[in-house]
């Protein structure tokens, strides 16, 4: 058995015995790396577009990063969300290269969760250099009457070719790497789904994740789709 396969069974059977405290090293981490953002997003869930706007997001600092650094050796997953786009964080890079020298070449699942405006095949070429193997990107609908309507800032005439310029060079290059889209499910967009899943396919994508709108503010309750369409 391999030191990874015995971690898991360690947190598996603390979780079926109700242990308060595994006994074995956590190897799963959620980092949000930033609470800044370039979009302003009528549905976002963090408060980002408010705090960026007015000087009060956060980012991880140095010594929490620090701190993490003995633990990330355990790392069997490591993602990084969104209370931010992650790839405007200050410790974006350095927190993959800790990542990498952690974990030493053991597999890892690195997954980037990113608005897209960041992401050309440059970057892509850096970060996966780094370690990211998993890459969503967000994408609400297929027009400008749904991605561009709440995803205020994005363009979606601007990412659509984007994200077939990052599946071409993901092939191109032979990049060991999955992709795929995040969607987050409203009533503009639930006619254009057929078409998102249509274009994943021609790209390549490795997957379409779809979410449930949350009723954070009336915007977003709003544009709840109602149950009875579905």
């Amino acid at each position: 058995m391999t030191a990874t396969s015995e971690l898991l069974l360690q947190v598996d059977r603390a979780f079926r015995t109700l242990q308060v405290r595994s006994p074995a090293p956590p190897t799963r981490f959620y980092l949000n790396l930033t609470q800044t953002c370039q979009l302003r997003c009528a549905h976002c869930i963090t408060g980002a577009p408010e705090k960026t706007a007015d000087g009060t997001a956060q980012n991880m600092t140095a010594a929490v990063l620090d701190a993490l650094r003995p633990h990330l050796a355990h790392a069997l997953y490591v993602g990084l969300t969104h209370a931010g786009e992650p790839m405007l964080a200050p410790l974006f890079v350095p927190a993959l290269q800790a990542v990498k020298d952690a974990r030493a070449g053991q597999p890892t699942v690195v997954h980037l969760l990113t608005n897209g405006l960041a992401m050309t095949v440059e970057r892509l070429m850096e970060v996966t250099a780094l370690g990211v193997n998993s890459l969503s990107i967000s994408m609400d609908g297929m027009s400008a009457g749904s991605h561009d309507l709440l995803r205020v800032g994005s363009r979606i005439q601007q990412l659509l070719p984007r994200v077939e310029a990052l599946a071409q060079a993901r092939r191109d290059h032979g990049l060991a790497l999955r992709m795929g889209l995040a969607c987050t499910l409203h009533r503009q967009n639930v006619t254009e789904l057929d078409a998102l899943v249509e274009f994943a396919a021609r790209a390549g994508l490795d997957w379409v994740k779809l979410e449930e709108m949350y009723p954070i503010n009336p915007v977003a309750k709003a544009a709840m789709v109602d149950a009875s369409v579905m």
